[in-house]
């Protein structure tokens, strides 16, 4: 069961934070911002819809992840 967590939840009452606490979390992380930076060759070049949908779908995916693969903290 502790393989399959990899990122942990924190809430405030003033906010919600999702923090990598595995290598798993942390390579999903840099996945996320390795596609973010991949894209914006797209955006520089006026594409913004193409950017804008593969952003979202990628954004989509990462909080799934993160969310799907996170406990609250103790």
């Amino acid at each position: 069961m502790d393989d399959e967590i990899w990122f942990v939840r924190r809430r405030t009452p003033t906010s919600y934070t999702i923090n990598p606490c595995r290598w798993q979390g942390w390579a999903v992380t840099l996945a996320y911002v390795m596609v973010a930076m991949a894209i914006t060759p797209l955006a520089d070049r006026g594409d913004w819809l193409a950017w804008g949908i593969i952003l979202a779908a990628a954004t989509f995916t990462f909080v799934l992840v993160a969310w799907r693969r996170s406990v609250p903290a103790a």
